[in-house]
């Protein structure tokens, strides 16, 4: 009953003059109280409408290793148009490429996505003696950029369809 009163006789007077509270005060503890209860209030409501999702049917997923090695070396002379070193293939799970130093040379080799790209220089730049590993079943092509004629291996590894899954 003194509380409805006194609640009563803050509001009037918020009402009348907005006026800053006086920290503790009656003011300030009412509106500490309103805050309150308007916030518990809305957390009922909340846990009221709370709705459970719909659950969801596990997927099974796996990593498939390679269960072929497949491996091709690809000779490119002087001047000789880009080749294709890897096909687009479906199950190629990696590739690894090296290009084979010759006589203590270093050449280089463009690789890239089609053999425009790879004649124009737009590629990647592989020197010899380092691997490259590729994890696409992307193409790749390779054109010879340098002034002696090159090798390249390439390593594949392969896995097939698994319909068991």
């Amino acid at each position: 009953m003194e509380d409805d009163i006194i609640a009563t006789i803050a509001a009037d007077a918020e009402e009348i003059v907005h006026f800053p509270a006086k920290p503790g005060g009656l003011v300030d503890r009412h509106r500490q109280e309103k805050a309150r209860r308007e916030a518990a209030e809305k957390q009922r409501e909340q846990e009221a409408e709370l709705e459970q999702e719909p659950s969801y049917k596990a997927v099974k997923v796996i990593i498939l290793s390679p269960e072929v090695v497949s491996g091709n070396t690809f000779n490119f002379a002087v001047g000789a148009s880009p080749g294709m070193i890897l096909p687009n293939m479906e199950y190629r799970y990696a590739a690894t490429i090296m290009l084979m130093p010759i006589a203590g040379q270093t050449p280089t080799v463009i690789l890239a996505k089609d053999s425009g790209q790879a004649l124009s220089g737009i590629g990647f730049t592989l020197s010899a003696g380092v691997p490259v590993r590729v994890v696409s079943r992307a193409q790749l092509w390779a054109f010879n950029n340098s002034t002696q004629p090159i090798q390249v291996s390439v390593l594949a590894e392969i896995y097939g369809p698994d319909n068991d899954i």
